[in-house]
């Protein structure tokens, strides 16, 4: 995190909520593609694939996990930001004459510093609604009928859920 900019902190900070919500959402369509191939079995004839006598398909997805997330998230992030210089100098010299000799060196050495610090909070109401199953299979016209109507189903869950791209 040496080399990271203020600008990068303030966009990850804002960034970062919104983020986790978008791929909050594509966790929910893996879990109910994972729960529609659970409960496919108890809902539909092994032979035919139709619905199993009795069985509303309608009412059985209203069974399945309604998420609501709701919530406040506080972010702040506190950087140290240090500057160290150093300044090294040095001066020799000899002088002969005749037989005698002599030299010296004078050498010069000066450091300072300098240190801030920055500090960056955020505050977010977070809210992604109440997520139903059958409700969003409704507005995407996706229905189940039959058995291989849910392997279809399960197959578009989870390919909408891996599009997410990985960071």
């Amino acid at each position: 995190m040496s080399s990271t900019s203020i600008n990068s902190v303030i966009t990850e900070l804002f960034n970062a909520p919104l983020q986790a919500a978008v791929k909050a959402d594509a966790e929910y369509l893996k879990i109910w593609a994972q729960w529609l191939t659970f409960k496919k079995s108890l809902m539909f004839n092994k032979d035919n694939g139709m619905p199993i006598e009795g069985i509303d398909i309608d009412e059985v997805l209203k069974t399945a996990p309604i998420v609501e997330l709701n919530g406040n998230i506080d972010l702040a992030i506190t950087m140290r930001i240090a500057e160290v210089k150093e300044t090294n100098g040095s001066l020799s010299g000899g002088l002969s004459v005749g037989p005698i000799y002599a030299s010296g060196t004078y050498g010069i050495s000066k450091q300072s510093t300098h240190e801030s610090l920055f500090q960056a909070a955020s505050t977010f109401v977070l809210s992604n609604q109440k997520k139903d199953l059958a409700d969003y299979l409704n507005k995407h016209s996706l229905t189940i009928a039959t058995a291989s109507d849910v392997d279809n189903v399960v197959t578009k869950l989870t390919e909408a859920a891996n599009q997410l791209p990985t960071k």
